[in-house]
């Protein structure tokens, strides 16, 4: 499940981008803030977030503190008024008793809370409640969290089978007021939303991602959709040889099961009757993020098509036919046996 992001902070332009994007892809649910310190006009926020329900049936996810119910002046005894303007769930990240938590679960709500927090006692405590654990965004770069905490976060988390929500940085309208990115993970700062999505679903396992903030550019959305719609990996080319391009576009294709540490094979290629096979190849270093071909000096391999893993030194057996599109060449990373993938120019 895919979601999208809108602050009261964000500029109507911002917003209405946003929900174009969403609209585009049939997407309906959203996280908001509602604790924002900066915000001066929360309850028109949320009339707007009332108009969107209204209009398109769109629900939200709203983070909340007790500054929340401050600004809008309500007990929490009437939160549930909040299900008026599309409120389905609660994000509860700091200022809440246990007591609060189930009042709030007993008025209808669903319930997260900061998985990039929370601890095995508080999972303990709730376990009677089936909250949710979404995981932190981290705007200050350097403070983002790393591979080992975030994995055993989610194992932790995962051992109460709870469902595990996380972000992923936009790469258009970065948020104010720093502008640079909202990521969980600090590795995920400036990188391809495509790759950070792919990393959190294929890689962390995660589900349910959200995107953090403002849209993201139109070829990573697509490649999203895709992989949201129907498990296909779309592998961007930059560069890749005509007559090849001929028999790998629009089509879908299957990695073999068989990893190696070199590269990635793709099935049904070798001998394929439509490729025209060198004789011998260019003796090129090779690179990762490379396309390669076995070349007829290979004997029965002859045809088959390779991603590059990694750097390799040259071989005249194979030839290069194209390399994965520079900005997207981790994507060698997220790919394994058996996933099915298509190639797509950009």
């Amino acid at each position: 499940m895919l979601v999208f992001s809108l602050y009261p902070t964000d500029e109507e332009v911002v917003l209405n981008q946003v929900v174009q994007q969403a609209k585009q892809y049939n997407i309906k649910h959203f996280f908001v803030s509602l604790h924002i310190p900066e915000t001066e006009r929360l309850q028109q926020f949320i009339d707007y977030m009332q108009k969107l329900h209204r209009q398109h049936g769109y629900q939200f996810f709203a983070d909340i503190s007790p500054n929340t119910l401050t600004m809008l002046n309500i007990p929490i005894a009437a939160l549930a008024q909040l299900k008026e303007y599309g409120v389905i769930g609660l994000r509860i990240d700091f200022g809440f008793t246990l007591t609060e938590i189930r009042m709030m679960h007993q008025l209808g709500f669903k319930i997260a809370l900061n998985a990039s927090t929370l601890t095995e006692a508080e999972l303990m405590e709730l376990a009677d409640i089936p909250v949710i654990a979404w995981h932190n965004y981290y705007p200050r770069p350097e403070t983002g969290l790393n591979d080992a905490f975030y994995q055993r976060q989610n194992r932790m988390i995962s051992e109460f089978r709870r469902m595990i929500f996380s972000f992923i940085p936009g790469n258009r309208q970065l948020r104010a007021p720093l502008h640079l990115g909202l990521p969980v993970l600090e590795v995920q700062r400036n990188r391809s939303p495509y790759i950070n999505y792919l990393e959190q679903r294929i890689i962390y396992g995660i589900e349910y991602v959200a995107i953090a903030e403002g849209t993201i550019s139109e070829p990573d959305m697509q490649m999203i959709a895709k992989y949201e719609a129907e498990s296909i990996i779309t592998i961007p080319v930059a560069t890749i040889d005509e007559g090849c391009w001929q028999v790998l576009k629009d089509k879908h294709w299957t990695i073999r099961i068989e990893e190696s540490d070199a590269s990635w094979r793709i099935k049904a290629t070798r001998h394929h009757p439509d490729l025209t096979i060198p004789s011998h190849g260019d003796g090129l270093e090779r690179v990762r993020g490379a396309l390669q071909m076995d070349t007829a000096a290979y004997g029965r391999y002859s045809g088959e098509i390779h991603v590059l893993r990694q750097d390799l030194a040259g071989d005249e057996r194979t030839i290069e036919i194209g390399r994965i599109a520079e900005h997207y060449c981790e994507l060698v990373d997220m790919l394994g046996g058996r996933a099915r993938v298509e190639f797509k120019k950009i």
